[in-house]
């Protein structure tokens, strides 16, 4: 081992002579950058190779490198680049060479060797490292994808990027990625030979048939149609017709794709969406604004034409979602006073006819009443979301709309009780928490009188645990909002005394005895030890506040810290114990 890493010593030396002969470095710095290099060379020698030795090595020469370059802008001493900077460059490379070779599976190496390359403009070096790494991950889509957009944008290679990805295809037939990303390069290809071709005012070759292909936009239609054969997926097949529309020379090919798409997916929602929607087009530049009003409306009544007959052909949830999810979009646009009624109209019309087959959705509902409300309809908002909650009873989301509506619109707090008993006992036990929430906020801000059985009612007959112990927090906050600390304290003795009881109880009632100007300390270090009790074992932050409690209350006895300091080593975790211990150091030196 010792005469490799000699060879590879005697290998440095004239390079480091050579960085102390025009004093970039002095002696002293190239003899401890020698004992460095030492080090590393024989970490690397070990018989058990490790990644991390490879990793200190390659960051080393690279902040060497920096500062060269550092020392160089510094004494202005340019020369010698070969002896000195491309040596420790080859010397990093041959490192990532080492260390990749040791450990291909990794793929940070791959793309840190990569990144090196790409920093320094080494293109070839860039295309050998990703030929090498792709023989490795032939299976991964994403590093073909990325290579071949290396050489298409950066190595300006279409021929490379091209080869790539058709390589690729080759080890991953099915991948949508790779066949998209091969579609759209094609498509950026003729994109850029156009409008060199206009700037230039000149034509290609003639006779040239590939030259021919790609000015005709035939090229890509043909990876469409391969790509078609392999998956015939209908979002896979929409996301050609997404890429197709951003270039303007493809209406042609859009049209076969939309016609594909009937052919192959005609029973599909999305493809009945894509239809319409291809009715939508810019407007044109400088018309009046009556001009694009009135285009618009043409457009708008061609896209909505096809919805409609999309609803009567697949009466599906999926298909009146995607026709008022269109509608709402539009509506959202700015547009003319007479456009924006048509829309608020087409919309409403959209939801009653959705809602007359039984095919409006939960969430389409929620939209529904949203924009009843905004539009200041608020009675037949309020007819909407009963009718929701009658459909889908089990749908938070739709009672959480309902009773908000129910609190802003009516003053019968009696009626409003019956609404939230029944939304609680409609929906999961599971899922009833934002209500319980909202039933507790709403009974705080009326001062209501049967708060304290609902609540003990919930407790009892909730199956959920999570439900339950946030149920005993809020019954412990009412009783000390209502009636004070006395009934909180009977409160905490009976429901301390059955499971589940969270963290978050405890703190509430010391919250709440805390809050008392005269309250007994002892009453504070009973409710401390129930907490520790359930909870000491994985809480750090529990013991550290019963210490601050000693340490700084006026009524604390600081000399019981060292005790509870005691027990806390003892009673957590050993995970825990040094958080707690470098926890507590900080908290002792704030205190001191």
């Amino acid at each position: 081992m010792a005469e490799f890493v000699q060879q590879s010593i005697e290998e440095m030396l004239p390079e480091l002579e050579q960085m102390e002969r025009v004093k970039l470095f002095s002696k002293a710095e190239a003899k401890l950058i020698l004992k460095k290099r030492t080090a590393y060379e024989y970490k690397l020698r070990r018989r058990t190779k490790r990644k991390e030795d490879y990793l200190q090595y390659i960051q080393y020469e690279i902040h060497l490198l920096s500062l060269v370059r550092k020392r160089r802008e510094r004494t202005g001493y340019m020369f010698k680049r070969e002896e000195i900077d491309v040596s420790i460059i080859q010397r990093i490379h041959r490192l990532f060479r080492l260390a990749i070779y040791r450990f291909q599976d990794d793929l940070k190496l791959w793309l840190s060797h990569i990144a090196f390359s790409k920093k320094r403009h080494e293109k070839s070096s860039v295309s050998k490292i990703f030929t090498r790494m792709l023989q490795v991950h032939n299976k991964n889509p994403e590093l073909w994808v990325m290579a071949a957009k290396w050489e298409f944008e950066d190595n300006k290679s279409t021929d490379n990027a091209r080869n790539l990805l058709q390589r690729g295809l080759r080890f991953n037939p099915t991948s949508q990625v790779l066949w998209l990303e091969y579609y759209r390069m094609e498509l950026l290809y003729a994109d850029k030979v156009k409008k060199r071709l206009k700037i230039l005012g000149t034509s290609l070759d003639e006779g040239n048939e590939t030259s021919d292909a790609v000015l005709q936009n035939k090229i890509s239609p043909v990876v469409y149609k391969n790509a078609l054969e392999i998956c015939s997926d209908v979002k896979f097949h929409l996301s050609f017709l997404e890429i197709s529309k951003l270039f303007s020379f493809t209406e042609d090919h859009q049209k076969e794709i939309l016609h594909d798409l009937i052919e192959l997916h005609g029973d599909k929602e999305l493809t009945w969406d894509a239809l319409a929607r291809q009715n939508i087009k810019p407007l044109v530049d400088g018309s009046s604004k009556k001009e694009q009003t009135a285009a618009m409306e043409r457009m708008e009544a061609d896209c909505f034409a096809v919805y409609e007959e999309a609803t009567q052909r697949l009466t599906t949830k999926t298909m009146w979602n995607l026709y008022i999810t269109a509608c709402l979009e539009r509506l959202r646009m700015k547009g003319s006073e007479k456009l924006t009624q048509m829309r608020l109209a087409r919309c409403c019309g959209a939801f009653q006819c959705a809602q007359k087959v039984g095919l409006l959705s939960e969430n389409m509902f929620e939209e529904w009443v949203e924009l009843l409300t905004s539009t200041a309809q608020i009675s037949q908002a309020l007819e909407v979301i009963s009718q929701a909650t009658s459909l889908y009873p089990r749908c938070v989301k739709l009672w959480m709309c309902h009773l908000n509506l129910a609190i802003t619109t009516t003053e019968d707090n009696h009626q409003l009780h019956n609404l939230f008993q029944k939304a609680l006992s409609s929906v999961d036990d599971q899922d009833a928490l934002p209500i319980w929430n909202m039933f507790f906020q709403w009974g705080v801000a009326v001062k209501m009188d049967k708060m304290d059985d609902v609540l003990q009612n919930g407790i009892n007959m909730c199956k959920s645990r999570d439900v339950v112990v946030s149920l005993k927090v809020l019954y412990l906050e009412w009783a000390a909002l209502h009636d004070g600390v006395h009934k909180a304290k009977a409160v905490y003795k009976s429901l301390s005394k059955a499971q589940p009881v969270s963290l978050s109880f405890y703190r509430k009632y010391i919250e709440v005895i805390s809050s008392q100007s005269a309250f007994k300390m002892k009453t504070l270090r009973s409710v401390y030890e129930d907490a520790l009790r359930e909870y000491g074992t994985h809480d750090t932050d529990l013991w550290l506040d019963y210490i601050s409690l000693e340490l700084n209350h006026c009524k604390g006895e600081p000399e019981n810290a060292s005790k509870l300091h005691w027990r806390a080593m003892k009673t957590l975790d050993g995970q825990l114990t040094e958080k707690f211990i470098a926890q507590y150091t900080l908290l002792q030196t704030g205190h001191a």
